[in-house]
Protein backbone atom coordinates (compact mmCIF):
# COMPACT_ATOMS: atom_id res chain seq x y z
CA UNK A 1 0.00 0.00 0.00
CA UNK A 2 1.42 3.72 -1.05
CA UNK A 3 -0.45 6.52 -0.71
CA UNK A 4 1.10 10.10 -1.34
CA UNK A 5 -2.98 11.76 -0.92
CA UNK A 6 -4.34 12.95 2.61
CA UNK A 7 -7.92 12.74 3.47
CA UNK A 8 -9.15 16.35 4.21
CA UNK A 9 -12.33 17.87 3.74
CA UNK A 10 -13.76 15.04 2.60
CA UNK A 11 -11.85 14.74 -0.15
CA UNK A 12 -8.21 13.47 -1.33
CA UNK A 13 -5.46 15.67 -2.16
CA UNK A 14 -1.78 15.73 -2.68
CA UNK A 15 -0.05 16.47 0.10
CA UNK A 16 2.10 19.81 -0.39
CA UNK A 17 5.47 18.78 0.61
CA UNK A 18 5.58 15.56 -1.18
CA UNK A 19 7.18 14.14 1.29
CA UNK A 20 6.04 10.54 2.43
CA UNK A 21 6.05 8.75 6.15
CA UNK A 22 7.13 5.01 6.62
CA UNK A 23 4.44 2.14 8.17
CA UNK A 24 6.40 -0.05 10.10
CA UNK A 25 4.70 -3.48 11.36
CA UNK A 26 5.47 -3.63 15.18
CA UNK A 27 5.73 -7.29 15.20
CA UNK A 28 8.47 -7.40 12.55
CA UNK A 29 9.83 -3.66 12.68
CA UNK A 30 9.65 -3.84 8.99
CA UNK A 31 8.35 -0.83 6.39
CA UNK A 32 5.64 -2.32 4.45
CA UNK A 33 4.14 1.16 2.96
CA UNK A 34 4.34 4.50 2.72
CA UNK A 35 1.80 7.68 2.92
CA UNK A 36 1.44 10.99 2.23
CA UNK A 37 3.08 13.24 4.88
CA UNK A 38 1.38 16.04 6.26
CA UNK A 39 2.76 19.51 7.43
CA UNK A 40 1.56 22.51 9.33
CA UNK A 41 -0.23 24.93 7.37
CA UNK A 42 2.06 28.73 7.38
CA UNK A 43 0.20 31.76 7.83
CA UNK A 44 1.51 35.22 7.35
CA UNK A 45 0.25 37.58 10.36
CA UNK A 46 -0.59 40.97 10.39
CA UNK A 47 -1.72 43.62 12.51
CA UNK A 48 -4.33 46.27 11.42
CA UNK A 49 -2.38 49.16 12.75
CA UNK A 50 0.65 48.18 10.91
CA UNK A 51 -1.39 48.10 7.09
CA UNK A 52 0.10 50.31 4.64
CA UNK A 53 -2.78 52.70 2.48
CA UNK A 54 -2.92 50.81 -0.53
CA UNK A 55 -3.82 47.30 1.83
CA UNK A 56 -7.71 48.02 1.33
CA UNK A 57 -9.28 49.34 -1.25
CA UNK A 58 -13.47 49.70 -1.38
CA UNK A 59 -14.45 50.27 1.86
CA UNK A 60 -14.88 54.04 2.33
CA UNK A 61 -14.05 55.82 5.68
CA UNK A 62 -15.23 58.93 7.03
CA UNK A 63 -13.13 61.38 8.96
CA UNK A 64 -14.42 63.57 11.83
CA UNK A 65 -12.92 65.82 13.63
CA UNK A 66 -13.82 67.73 16.52
CA UNK A 67 -12.27 70.56 18.14
CA UNK A 68 -9.49 70.98 20.45
CA UNK A 69 -8.98 73.13 23.35
CA UNK A 70 -6.06 75.58 23.96
CA UNK A 71 -3.55 74.14 26.17
CA UNK A 72 -5.35 70.57 25.91
CA UNK A 73 -2.99 67.57 26.91
CA UNK A 74 -1.69 65.39 24.54
CA UNK A 75 0.76 62.28 24.01
CA UNK A 76 0.61 58.65 24.23
CA UNK A 77 -0.82 58.49 27.69
CA UNK A 78 -3.35 60.95 27.27
CA UNK A 79 -4.77 59.15 24.40
CA UNK A 80 -5.00 56.13 25.95
CA UNK A 81 -6.65 57.64 29.00
CA UNK A 82 -9.38 59.28 26.84
CA UNK A 83 -9.79 56.06 24.96
CA UNK A 84 -10.44 53.91 28.44
CA UNK A 85 -12.81 56.46 29.63
CA UNK A 86 -14.83 56.41 25.97
CA UNK A 87 -14.99 52.48 26.24
CA UNK A 88 -16.18 52.60 29.52
CA UNK A 89 -18.65 55.15 29.88
CA UNK A 90 -22.62 54.58 29.28
CA UNK A 91 -23.62 58.05 30.40
CA UNK A 92 -22.22 61.27 30.84
CA UNK A 93 -22.20 61.78 34.36
CA UNK A 94 -19.86 58.47 35.11
CA UNK A 95 -17.23 60.51 33.36
CA UNK A 96 -15.54 61.90 36.46
CA UNK A 97 -15.73 58.57 38.41
CA UNK A 98 -14.33 57.12 35.20
CA UNK A 99 -11.01 59.85 34.83
CA UNK A 100 -10.58 59.20 38.46
CA UNK A 101 -10.11 55.42 38.36
CA UNK A 102 -7.84 55.44 34.84
CA UNK A 103 -5.99 58.54 35.35
CA UNK A 104 -4.32 56.52 38.25
CA UNK A 105 -3.68 53.71 36.20
CA UNK A 106 -2.31 55.52 33.88
CA UNK A 107 -0.72 58.19 35.98
CA UNK A 108 -2.35 61.01 34.93
CA UNK A 109 -2.60 64.43 36.86
CA UNK A 110 -5.49 66.11 37.81
CA UNK A 111 -5.13 68.61 34.69
CA UNK A 112 -5.18 65.34 32.22
CA UNK A 113 -7.88 63.85 34.05
CA UNK A 114 -10.20 67.01 33.73
CA UNK A 115 -8.99 67.63 30.12
CA UNK A 116 -9.86 63.67 29.40
CA UNK A 117 -13.54 64.07 30.93
CA UNK A 118 -14.23 67.45 28.48
CA UNK A 119 -13.02 65.46 25.50
CA UNK A 120 -14.72 62.91 26.34
CA UNK A 121 -18.02 64.33 26.90
CA UNK A 122 -17.58 66.61 23.68
CA UNK A 123 -17.27 62.96 21.86
CA UNK A 124 -20.57 61.54 23.52
CA UNK A 125 -22.64 64.45 22.68
CA UNK A 126 -21.22 64.21 18.71
CA UNK A 127 -24.00 62.73 16.36
CA UNK A 128 -21.36 59.92 15.54
CA UNK A 129 -22.12 58.47 19.27
CA UNK A 130 -25.58 58.98 18.81
CA UNK A 131 -27.28 55.48 18.98
CA UNK A 132 -30.62 53.60 17.79
CA UNK A 133 -32.43 52.03 20.67
CA UNK A 134 -32.45 48.67 19.94
CA UNK A 135 -28.95 48.40 18.28
CA UNK A 136 -26.13 45.72 19.27
CA UNK A 137 -23.13 47.61 20.80
CA UNK A 138 -19.64 46.32 21.17
CA UNK A 139 -16.77 47.71 22.13
CA UNK A 140 -13.28 46.20 21.55
CA UNK A 141 -14.17 43.65 19.57
CA UNK A 142 -12.27 41.34 18.23
CA UNK A 143 -12.20 40.73 14.17
CA UNK A 144 -10.04 38.43 12.10
CA UNK A 145 -9.85 38.90 7.97
CA UNK A 146 -8.20 37.18 4.71
CA UNK A 147 -6.82 39.91 2.51
CA UNK A 148 -6.53 39.03 -1.08
CA UNK A 149 -2.52 38.06 -0.78
CA UNK A 150 -3.80 35.17 1.67
CA UNK A 151 -2.55 37.28 4.79
CA UNK A 152 -4.59 37.19 7.78
CA UNK A 153 -5.34 40.99 9.32
CA UNK A 154 -6.77 41.14 12.93
CA UNK A 155 -7.70 43.86 15.07
CA UNK A 156 -9.79 45.34 17.76
CA UNK A 157 -12.30 47.43 17.07
CA UNK A 158 -13.05 50.37 19.50
CA UNK A 159 -16.40 50.67 18.54
CA UNK A 160 -18.37 48.81 16.44
CA UNK A 161 -22.90 48.58 16.45
CA UNK A 162 -25.21 47.27 14.14
CA UNK A 163 -29.21 48.07 13.46
CA UNK A 164 -29.67 44.71 11.91
CA UNK A 165 -29.58 46.44 8.33
CA UNK A 166 -25.88 47.87 8.16
CA UNK A 167 -22.86 48.49 10.34
CA UNK A 168 -21.06 51.59 11.85
CA UNK A 169 -17.55 51.16 12.89
CA UNK A 170 -15.46 53.65 14.92
CA UNK A 171 -11.93 54.35 15.60
CA UNK A 172 -10.96 56.91 18.48
CA UNK A 173 -8.31 58.79 17.86
CA UNK A 174 -6.61 61.80 20.03
CA UNK A 175 -4.11 63.05 17.30
CA UNK A 176 -4.40 65.34 14.11
CA UNK A 177 -2.84 64.07 10.74
CA UNK A 178 -3.35 65.96 7.80
CA UNK A 179 -3.22 63.10 5.53
CA UNK A 180 -4.54 59.62 8.51
CA UNK A 181 -3.87 56.43 6.94
CA UNK A 182 -7.52 54.77 7.75
CA UNK A 183 -6.72 51.19 6.19
CA UNK A 184 -7.19 49.91 9.58
CA UNK A 185 -11.04 50.98 9.85
CA UNK A 186 -11.23 49.41 6.19
CA UNK A 187 -9.79 46.30 7.39
CA UNK A 188 -12.60 46.22 10.64
CA UNK A 189 -15.29 47.30 8.29
CA UNK A 190 -14.48 44.83 5.66
CA UNK A 191 -14.36 42.12 8.53
CA UNK A 192 -17.73 42.79 9.45
CA UNK A 193 -18.72 43.07 5.90
CA UNK A 194 -17.31 39.70 5.11
CA UNK A 195 -19.02 37.91 8.33
CA UNK A 196 -22.09 39.53 8.45
CA UNK A 197 -22.90 40.17 4.39
CA UNK A 198 -24.20 43.99 5.72
CA UNK A 199 -22.63 46.94 4.35
CA UNK A 200 -20.37 48.95 7.15
CA UNK A 201 -19.90 52.88 7.33
CA UNK A 202 -16.19 53.60 8.58
CA UNK A 203 -15.35 56.83 10.77
CA UNK A 204 -12.38 57.65 12.55
CA UNK A 205 -13.40 60.26 15.18
CA UNK A 206 -10.69 62.49 15.97
CA UNK A 207 -11.47 63.65 19.62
Amino acid sequence: MNSKDIFINNRWVAAAGGQTLPVVDPSTGLEYARIARGSAPGFRLRTAETLSRSAVTGVAVETITLPVAPGRPGGRKFGRLVHDILQHSAVADELESLAGIWGRRHGANEFERAAAVEVVRAALAHPALTIPPGARRYRELPVMVRLDDGALVDGRIDFAWSDGASWTVIDYKTDRREKRNVAQVQIYALALQRATGLPVRGIVLEV
